[in-house]
């Protein structure tokens, strides 16, 4: 501003304007009245620990656990855990885009640290084994890692992507950062052409799975792999996404049971990089789903979630009425744990010119439930739900409907 005004780019007159209006409001907020206000110390701790709490219920209700053969819980206690990978002891690993820099107590809440403190009497060791996307001179780190693995009675790996930046940052002309370093591959500005797990991370997972040890892989990220090797080498694969600052402590109670997996994937899974489409609802077309060489369909669809529990659907009920259709399902726990369970309610439209979709999630409820214990669900769905554009680009009423919920169906012919 000095310079514009030097240079009679600027009026100086302007500029006592536009400070005079600032001022104004200042004053207007009576700030000139009370300059002084306490440190806001005592609220801010106290917001902290809100915070905290916020955290460490989305990041147990969002884990998302897709493959278990039984070996999750872990019950049988091992002696020895071996937690391997880029994302095991890195908290800004289990961060999202635009994170602010961590102070040294936070940065000590990692999911190795976590596993420490969970089994204070046992062995836990840990080792990088490899780098996120760097693939030069990995081969000494990933050795490192299979021998200190050797003897181990459960091995923990913690794969995925990263979204930890640098914090001497640049920034390019629209804002958007520029200081990545070659590991930050999730965020703005950073995009990938493959979605195959980066840096030498598949050779890390196929040495540990040679030691013939259980392996319970921890998957931190921001985007649907390919996990297709993973869910053939790893005995039970959980998706934790960018948990946050209470990540570790969210995923360590998940392992122990502590925490019931209640995660619905919110995206497809490819089983290939370079399977298209990979989205669940597709227009209902007659065509070749499969490719020559591979099924068509995902490796985990759009809103599956495992969880320690089994819950069983019955009697689903669709009832119309004026303006509005009242779905009712029963669902019952049939597992030993306490869990929650989150029901999705599918709709497939009939009717018109177009070609429908084959579903369209409509509704969801999340129940928690007792072991033994059975709930009746219901859903109300307007009638909007049941609009659709036709090929004249007008907006019409489906004729017919078949209502989803888990693995049970109800068609309808619509009188709403």
């Amino acid at each position: 501003m000095i310079q514009a005004i030097e240079n009679d780019l600027v009026h100086e007159a302007a500029l006592d304007n536009a400070a005079g209006r600032v001022l104004a409001l200042k004053f207007l907020l009576g700030l000139f009245e009370q300059p002084y206000v306490q440190a806001p110390n005592a609220q801010l701790t106290g917001l902290l620990e809100k915070d905290d709490a916020l955290n460490l219920q989305v990041a147990r209700e969002s884990m998302t656990l897709v493959k278990n053969n039984g070996l999750l819980p872990i019950r049988n206690q091992p002696q020895k855990i071996a937690v391997i990978g880029p994302n095991a002891d890195e908290l800004y690993n289990l961060l999202g885009d635009y994170t602010a820099a961590q102070s040294s107590a936070r940065q000590a809440q990692t999911i190795y640290q976590a596993i420490q403190e969970m089994f204070p009497e046992l062995e836990v060791v840990y080792a990088l084994g490899c780098e996120v996307r760097n693939s030069i001179h990995q081969e000494e780190a990933i050795a490192k890692a299979v021998e200190l693995a050797r003897d181990a009675d459960l091995i923990i790996p913690v794969l995925g992507g990263s979204s930890a930046r640098n914090f001497d940052m640049a920034f390019l002309s629209n804002g958007a950062v520029s200081s990545k370093g070659i590991n930050m591959d999730s965020g703005e500005n950073v995009d990938v052409a493959s979605l195959s797990l980066g840096g030498q991370q598949e050779v890390l997972l196929k040495q540990l799975k040679a030691l013939g040890k259980p392996i319970a892989c921890i998957m931190v990220q921001g985007r649907p792999y390919d996990l297709t090797l993973v869910n053939e080498l790893a005995d039970a694969v959980l998706i934790a996404w960018f948990p946050g600052q209470q990540g570790g402590r969210a995923i360590t109670e998940t392992l122990v049971g502590l925490n019931n997996p209640s995660g619905k994937l919110s995206v497809s899974y490819p089983r290939n990089t370079q399977q298209l489409p990979v989205y669940y609802y597709q227009r209902d077309a007659a065509k070749q789903d499969d490719y020559y060489d591979e099924v068509g369909q995902p490796l985990y669809p759009f809103g599956y979630g495992l969880s320690y529990d089994q819950f069983d659907y019955r009697q689903l009920a669709v009832k119309q009425m004026v303006d509005k259709l009242v779905v009712t399902v029963k669902v019952k726990n049939n597992g030993q744990f306490v869990g929650q369970e989150s029901s999705l309610l599918f709709v497939k439209l009939t009717g018109g010119a177009v070609i429908q979709r084959t579903k369209l999630l409509k509704a969801f409820q999340k129940n928690a439930f007792q072991p033994g214990e059975e709930k009746s669900i219901t859903f109300e769905l307007p009638a909007a739900d049941f609009n659709y554009m036709d090929i004249d680009n007008q907006v019409k009423r489906a004729q017919a409907a078949t209502i989803m919920v888990a693995d049970l169906a109800e068609k309808i012919t619509l009188s709403i």
